[in-house]
C-alpha cells in the first residue's frame, strides 16, 4: 500500500446517535464549513 494522510475531526453531538432527535443516524456526514479547511501537502 502506498503511504497516505488523513485528516479526523470529531464534533460533540447534543444527542447520541441511537436518540430519536439526533440528526447524524449513520454518523458520516460531512459538515459544509470544513470544505473550507485548506490543509498544506508536506514537501
Amino acid at each position: 500500500m502506498d503511504s497516505c494522510l488523513g485528516i479526523k475531526i470529531s464534533i460533540l453531538k447534543h444527542y447520541p446517535s441511537d436518540h430519536p432527535w439526533s440528526s447524524d443516524l449513520y454518523g458520516s456526514q460531512q459538515s459544509v464549513p470544513l470544505l473550507e479547511v485548506e490543509i498544506e501537502p508536506e514537501s
